[in-house]
């Protein structure tokens, strides 16, 4: 896996994040399109006591082009969720994410932790596909704080990637702040390993992409995480 695919998959991870609605108003085709279009809808669930989740958001994803056509507003207190709007095709994926708290692990159609397995379906217009159901773990967070090697001031601008332990596949994304903080919510509790990669959040920098505690994915350090809480202090001088 090149460095370059590697940071696409960790862009395009940030942007199916930060198309979960602040406001908790579902996202995609103008309903003026209905009867062009179809909906999505199913429910959310905790894995462990089969109880309804509010809160989580799903993204519909086309495939052929790995864009997503719309997300969903927060999932009711009986776990339903429901998008609308959505153009025919017969290659969506799902992705159900925590829109709340983060502390729920994002989730692929069906049961699935990667796109790359994710099971597709598909929309035709003025139908309703049912039944994209998701069963989420409760995870953790990780945290800390990006500086320079040499200064010791914080960078802002880094993009950082936590990784499945089994597999080289993104978890969670996020950019670091003004102040070099960053945080990744929704890490399952068999820990990440992380990267910190350079000029991929707008930002431009001489800096070079580092693992944490590590050369490479292979060796890089697992970090650990425990249900419902964050682990900090995860940092890294970049140089």
């Amino acid at each position: 896996m090149n460095a370059n695919s590697v940071r696409r998959r960790g862009l395009a991870f940030l942007a199916l994040a930060l198309a979960v609605p602040m406001a908790g108003v579902a996202v995609g085709v103008p309903a003026g399109a209905a009867g062009t279009t179809g909906s999505v809808t199913g429910t959310a669930v905790n894995s462990g006591t089969g109880k309804p989740l509010k809160n989580i958001c799903v993204n519909v994803v086309e495939g052929s082009t790995n864009t997503t056509v719309g997300t969903s507003g927060p999932s009711t207190s009986k776990g339903v969720w429901t998008l609308a709007g959505v153009p025919p095709a017969t290659d969506y994926t799902a992705i159900g994410i925590d829109c709340a708290s983060g502390d729920y692990v994002g989730q692929w159609y069906d049961n699935q932790d990667f796109q790359s397995s994710a099971t597709p379906f598909a929309v035709s217009a003025g139908g309703t596909t049912s039944g994209i159901d998701f069963s989420l773990s409760e995870g953790g967070a990780i945290s800390g704080k990006v500086t320079d090697a040499t200064t010791k001031k914080p960078v802002q601008g880094i993009l950082v990637v936590a990784y499945w332990t089994t597999a080289l596949q993104t978890a969670a994304a996020a950019c670091t702040a003004a102040n070099g903080t960053y945080k990744l919510p929704g890490i399952a509790t068999s820990g990440a390993k992380i990267e910190f990669i350079p000029n991929d959040c707008g930002v431009t920098s001489s800096y070079s992409s580092v693992w944490y505690r590590g050369a490479d994915y292979g060796s890089a350090t697992v970090v650990s995480v425990k249900a419902k809480k964050t682990t900090g202090k995860i940092n890294q001088a970049m140089s």
